[in-house]
């Protein structure tokens, strides 16, 4: 597992790549299931099809198919949700892998979490500068020189 558990860090930077980082990358396991389901969380991400294809896709290239067999799925959650709050209150700002156990979220139970990263706050959103409109010089500026 430490391995598979080094190619999600893997897969973690590159579907960030060019992208703001990640609030939550997590792999959990809920009490009574045998496959793990892989939880994000950016700011980026909304639950639209191409966002679940595109995370499929980035967990498919970097993981053999027994390792991405073990995987149930993909949930993608809300920044604000309880869920990032109750996991960066427990474990704090992250980057790296922290094993949680016996993670009680409402009213489910996650028996085992491998985190590969949290943050308590999103990076600050990059902005393209602004491109000043070329304007003309006004007729007063303009002088006639003899």
């Amino acid at each position: 597992m430490r391995e598979t558990l080094k190619k999600f860090d893997q897969i973690a930077a590159d579907a960030s790549k060019g992208r703001r980082p990640f609030k939550l990358f997590a792999l959990f396991r809920p009490e009574g299931r045998d496959k793990w389901e892989l939880v994000v969380s950016a700011s980026w991400l909304k639950h639209r099809r191409a966002d679940f294809a595109y995370m499929s896709a980035a967990v498919r290239r970097v993981l053999a198919k027994p390792e991405w067999l073990n995987i149930s799925g993909t949930t993608i959650i809300p920044e604000r949700s309880p869920l990032v709050a109750a996991i960066i209150d427990e474990i704090g700002d992250r980057r790296g892998f922290v094993d949680l156990a016996g993670l009680e979220v409402g009213d489910e139970v996650i028996r085992r979490a491998y985190v590969v990263e949290a943050r308590a706050a999103s990076a600050p959103e990059r902005k393209k500068p602004r491109s000043r409109p070329r304007r003309k010089p006004s007729a007063a500026l303009v002088s006639s020189s003899k």
